[in-house]
Formats: structure tokens, sequence, C-alpha cells
């Protein structure tokens, strides 16, 4: 597995734990949007929702939300209400000075194929949302079009070339401190895209 490495950014050059103050949704809630997500028509993983209304923030739509809630197309109130408390909690994280946000992926202990496969689908989400956006490229910052192309290159990761459990601990350090230098640039780049998005 390749390293990227993290654009840099004075304040946000680690990942900053979540904060008891968020408005963070339940964790049964989470793992019910989930299920629902998975058996939706669009055949969503969490991390592709939230990358997808990063994607539509990020691109400049004015109405993200709203906009994120009709491609989605939840079926019941109860699934709507979850999203919007989702997406208010991604919109309070990337608003946060002290750089808190995070994606959702599955935890560090879970398998590396598992997180890696899951920052792929973030990212498809993220790139699908800026689609919708009608995002124009040409028109951002060298940096910012930097960043859309190491993105396009994260998705076309070869999930089959990371190291398993079975493989030497060296392969297996290796992958994992690659996947977290990956997982950051995502997180990072995020970050500094939107704060392009306000400056325009």
């Amino acid at each position: 597995m390749s390293q990227q490495r993290p654009p840099t950014a004075d304040n946000c050059a680690t990942t900053v734990s979540n904060d008891t103050n968020d408005s963070s949704i339940n964790d049964l809630d989470v793992v019910e949007l989930a299920d629902w997500l998975a058996s939706s028509p669009l055949a969503l993983t969490l991390a592709e929702a939230q990358g997808m209304y990063c994607g539509l923030r990020g691109g400049g739509a004015a109405d993200a939300p709203q906009r994120w809630l009709a491609e989605i197309a939840p079926t019941s109130a109860h699934i709507t209400a979850i999203l919007q408390q989702l997406a208010e909690y991604t919109d309070q994280q990337l608003a946060d000075a002290t750089c808190r946000f995070n994606l959702l992926l599955p935890p560090p202990t879970a398998a590396l194929v598992e997180q890696a496969a899951a920052l792929v689908d973030w990212v498809r989400g993220f790139l699908y949302g800026s689609g919708l956006a009608a995002i124009q490229l040409n028109q951002l910052s060298a940096p910012a079009q930097e960043i859309y192309t190491d993105l396009i290159a994260i998705t076309q990761l070869d999930l089959s070339t990371i190291a398993d459990h079975n493989a030497a601990p060296t392969e297996v350090d290796e992958d994992e401190t690659a996947l977290t230098d990956m997982i950051e640039f995502v997180r990072v780049a995020v970050m500094l895209l939107d704060v392009e998005r306000l400056d325009h």
C-alpha cells in the first residue's frame, strides 16, 4: 500500500478526539442507520453517506442537507431524523476551531482491509457529493485541485494488497502506518476544502 502525505494546516496536524459537548449521534442510532443504508436503494455504507454529505457541503451546495436527504431518500421520519442529526454533527465538527472533525470509519481495532474499504467508500461518497454540487475544479486553487487528484487516487486503492492478520508483522505495521496516513490526509483535506469553500 502506498502512503499519501497529509496536507499541512497550522492547527489541524493531528486528529483530536471528540468532546462530550458534541451533539454526537447515539451509537444505537448509528447502527440502525448503517443497517437501513445498506438495504436502501442506493445500498450505501455509513462512510459513503457521510462522505457524500461532506462532498455536497465542500462543493458549495447551499442546500447541502436538503440535497443530501433527497438523494438518500429516507423512508421514515425516524431515519430522516437520524440523518439530520448526522448532518448537524458533521457541520459542528467541520466548524470547530480545534479541528475535531473525524471520518465515520470502523475503529482502529477492525481489520485493516475493513478500515481501508470504508475509507475508499468515504472518498467515493465525497467525490459523488462533489459531483452533485456541480463543483468546477478549474475554478479551485491549485492546492485544492491537487487534493481532488489525490482523492481520486485513493478510490483506486487495490484492497487485495493490504496485509491481513496472517502476514508478517513488519508488513502489517507498514500497511497500518500507510492507512493511518491516508485517513489523516482525507480528514485534513476535507477541512481545507471546506475552508476554501468559505473563502469564495
